[in-house]
């Protein structure tokens, strides 16, 4: 016992030691760090550091150029175990040395040992944990180690009194760059007599940042300080997943992706958020190595929400977006039914915002994905409520380090982010099941109230899937139509063989199959029939997507001019649509059509030898059309007579056949004198151009 005492003091007091290599091994030398011997004992940047404060730990690699494997290298602080997911840490090659960012220090007063997962044999590096009873203020309401803030916008932070403090202390937040001991501004965050509070920062700039919560000394400073707390700070900036097909102000839902542990490959992110989707209605062709390569045959077919009935077909309700900063996995984690999560009002979307955590921080490789309920959430039938009513939370998708793309696992989240079905597992069992509505209930007579009416329906999904997975060559065995169709089937929904009552035996919310099943296909149909998908049009953001054409042509009396377009059918018409040519105006119409809504005006007579501009006048916006040459030759008119065009009048459809372009932009060709035009405003967009 003595020998051991004395050598751990020897460690302690010379730092760490290289490990020998050990050359006849295999696992050695193969340029992948995979054997214990690759990589030296390190030391931690702080050493010593206050309960849950963070440190960065760095590892000399034996043989520079080694790279870690795969499954990747994780760090903890504590001891061998790593049975707390969250107090974890990846590390990264960076040069010559393994680096591990952000390790929680733990709770625990003393010298704390750094594991490395890569052996599990022995600590590699040790930090000391010096105050533990010493905290000022707590925080409420964020989750994971490194909470996110955006540049310029107020950051709100729950915050409480330690029981350190007397009830007359004041405390406030002293806000500093990372790693600086310049502090560049000081927040009050509780006045004497308060026990809780709400402290707010605003971060100048993007970066890394640190509060310290300061026991204010009436003389001035700080009689104590609190435990640090890292704050990363992003610009409030988003990006359209799919290009040309968000629309700004319209009534839709917004879902954000969020990476975390891409290490820039932002291609990797978008590309493998994009696959998830299967916002093209197809489910992804996955083979042996990934998505399925020209020439090879399908082991698998994944079916994102957007190839799943009712979704499927329904992608004009949601606009889609992607956050292109890294953040840690947990930062932008949302529980509206708790209310715990940032604001996400400084990034400019709609009401109702889905995050998505598409994390490959090899720290959460062994977790589940997870998804936290919307605020509609109930254990009974109750009435949906306004969307402006509804908020949404987040759902954490890891993305494991085999490649295996987890579309099927992310469409059952969405099930739960969106809708807010519950798990129908029949393989895991709790203490008591997750009661719910829809799809699980707690007796047959309660099941019998909420879907006795569709007892032997079979979603027609179903048939879908099965047909797709047999043309592929992914399907195997008989028909499962029997485990779909609507019955009251005992167990489930976390209760083992009893306790609740789910609708199916198989299902989205079960074992992950692409079948949501009626019941809980009503209830989807049910919360999308909410949304319109559509935007009021607003000439401002929106000109892009109205399109103009006039022709003019020379009579005996002047000359006449017709002016018609189109429009996208993702906008509703506005109240009123006139058109504006030179000095004088007309009144139009916005008439709703198949393929694009078309709008028709009055015809207008003009001198001759004008150039007057045309422009569609919309709340006292124009939105131009261009400049109207006019003829300066008398001829015979083969245009229509002058008409008066009702607001809500008809337009005829053109004769079968004859393409809508056609028809739209026909030139009246007249003795040689004619004039078509066209144009296509470009609006200025916030975020993306809208097709």
């Amino acid at each position: 016992m003595t020998r051991l005492l004395t050598l751990l003091v020897i460690l302690t007091t010379l730092g760490p030691l290289p490990v020998a290599a050990q050359t006849d091994d295999p696992w050695v030398g193969n340029g992948i760090i995979d054997h214990p011997s690759e990589v030296l004992d390190g030391s931690c940047t702080p050493d010593v550091l206050g309960a849950l404060e963070l440190t960065t730990c760095r590892f000399p690699l034996a043989e520079p150029g080694d790279v870690a494997p795969p499954w990747g290298i994780v760090a903890v602080v504590g001891g061998p175990f790593f049975d707390d997911t969250y107090a974890r840490s990846e590390c990264t090659v960076d040069g010559v040395e393994l680096v591990c960012r952000d390790l929680l220090g733990g709770w625990q007063e003393g010298i704390q040992e750094v594991w490395l997962d890569i052996d599990g044999e022995r600590p590699r590096a040790v930090v000391e944990i010096d105050r533990v009873n010493d905290g000022v203020l707590g925080f409420v309401g964020w989750f994971g180690r490194v909470p996110v803030a955006f540049t310029d916008a107020p950051r709100t932070f729950e915050v409480f009194r330690s029981f350190m403090l007397a009830p007359d202390d004041e405390a406030s937040l002293r806000i500093a760059r990372e790693g600086s001991d310049d502090v560049v501004a000081e927040v009050p965050a509780l006045a004497a007599g308060e026990e809780d509070g709400v402290a707010t920062v605003v971060f100048p700039e993007a970066g890394r940042w640190t509060m310290t919560p300061c026991l204010v000394d009436p003389a001035g400073g700080c009689a104590r300080e609190g435990f640090t707390q890292v704050i990363q700070v992003v610009d409030p900036v988003v990006e359209p997943l799919f290009p040309d097909h968000n629309l700004d102000g319209a009534e839709r839902i917004d879902l954000l992706f969020v990476g975390s542990g891409w290490h820039g490959d932002t291609d990797g992110f978008v590309g493998t958020a994009r696959l998830l989707m299967s916002f093209d209605g197809e489910p992804v062709a996955l083979g042996v190595d990934g998505v399925v390569q020209q020439g090879e045959a399908p082991i698998d077919l994944v079916w994102g929400p957007f190839a799943i009935d009712p979704l499927r077909g329904r992608q004009d309700l949601f606009n889609v977006w992607y956050l292109p900063e890294e953040v840690t996995a947990r930062a932008f984690q949302i529980s509206p039914t708790i209310d715990i999560g940032i604001d996400l009002a400084p990034l400019g979307l709609g009401p109702d915002v889905a995050v998505a955590i598409l994390t490959r921080d090899l720290a959460f490789s062994s977790i589940r994905a997870t998804a936290e309920w919307p605020s509609f959430r109930s254990t009974e039938p109750s009435t949906l409520p306004a969307i402006e009513d509804i908020r949404f939370g987040s759902t954490t998708m890891p993305y494991r380090f085999d490649g295996y793309l987890p579309a099927d696992t992310f469409s059952h989240e969405i099930g739960h982010l969106l809708f807010g079905l519950a798990d129908e597992y029949s393989r895991f069992s709790n203490d008591f099941p997750t009661i719910g509505y829809p799809n699980c209930a707690p007796s047959t007579e309660v099941a019998a109230e909420w879907w006795g009416d569709l007892i032997g329906d079979l979603d027609p999904m179903y048939e879908v899937w099965e047909l797709a997975e047999r043309a592929a060559g992914t399907w195997f065995g008989d028909s499962r139509a029997n485990e779909f169709a609507v019955d009251v089937v005992q167990g489930g929904c976390f209760g083992g063989d009893s306790g609740a009552y789910r609708p199916t035996v198989s299902g989205l919310m079960n074992e992950e199959s692409p079948v949501f099943g009626t019941v809980n296909r009503r209830r989807v149909e049910e919360v999308l029939a909410l949304w319109s998908g559509k935007a009021s049009f607003d000439p401002l953001q929106h000109a892009g997507l109205v399109e103009g054409v006039c022709d003019s042509d020379a009579v005996t009396d002047g000359v006449r001019v017709v002016c018609t377009g189109i429009a996208d059918q993702r906008l509703d018409p506005p109240e009123a649509i006139s058109l504006s040519l030179g000095d004088q105006g007309a009144a139009c119409a916005w008439v709703p059509r198949d393929g694009a809504d078309e709008i028709v005006c009055e015809g207008l007579s003009l001198a001759m030898g004008q150039t007057p501009t045309a422009a569609f006048v919309v709340a006292g916006t124009e939105i131009e059309l261009g400049t109207v040459g006019i003829p300066t030759t008398t001829t015979t008119s083969t245009l229509p007579p002058p008409t008066t065009v009702p607001v809500a009048a008809p337009i005829e459809e053109p004769e079968p056949g004859v393409p809508r372009g056609v028809f739209i932009g026909a030139i009246a060709l007249v003795g040689g004198a004619a004039l078509l035009f066209g144009f296509q405003a470009v609006a200025d967009r916030r975020r993306e151009d809208v097709g």
